[in-house]
């Protein structure tokens, strides 16, 4: 069972588990379900309450859910929250990913989502050019992405803010 900060990240976390579920359901109709839902990704979701573990290293945001929410600390609040995103060349064609922010963006308080793999390439193509960074502007924000494997990097469907090379 997952634990939430407050009751408003719960509130969030049935209502996109509900709104994906919906989405599956409308998919996926007749037997030849979507591709999506097919590479491993299920309609799970985790939360994310700090960036690093217990040993100080950031926290890398796998494929393993389709969502993933970054909620609120219930101590500390004025820190910045750095995370890197998987990206190789092991997840599958067509994987999504959908990161949400429930955190308030402040001058101290900031979000980040890294994208780099081994060997230099990766992170997010958006208009033809690619972004190592993304930082998200306000609470409550989803961030889509759609794993291309023929560019090894993460196509951007949905954002509300900047990215950073």
């Amino acid at each position: 069972m997952y634990k939430y900060g407050d009751y408003a990240g719960y509130i969030n976390s049935l209502k996109y588990k509900q709104l994906y579920a919906l989405c599956r359901l409308a998919e996926c109709r007749d037997d030849k379900c979507c591709d999506r839902f097919k590479n491993g990704c299920n309609l799970s979701s985790n939360n994310l309450y700090t960036s690093t573990d217990i040993y100080g290293k950031p926290i890398t945001i796998t494929t393993n859910t389709c969502i993933t929410y970054i909620e609120p600390q219930l101590d500390v609040m004025d820190k910045p929250r750095i995370y890197n995103l998987e990206g190789n060349s092991s997840i599958s064609n067509g994987t999504t990913k959908t990161i949400v922010n429930n955190i308030d963006i402040t001058n101290n308080v900031f979000v980040q989502i890294n994208c780099v793999n081994a060997s230099g390439e990766g992170g997010f193509v958006i208009y033809n050019k690619r972004y190592k960074s993304y930082l998200f502007g306000i609470k409550g924000e989803p961030f889509e992405l759609l794993w291309n494997q023929s560019l090894n990097a993460w196509t951007v469907l949905k954002y509300s803010n900047i990215f950073k090379e």
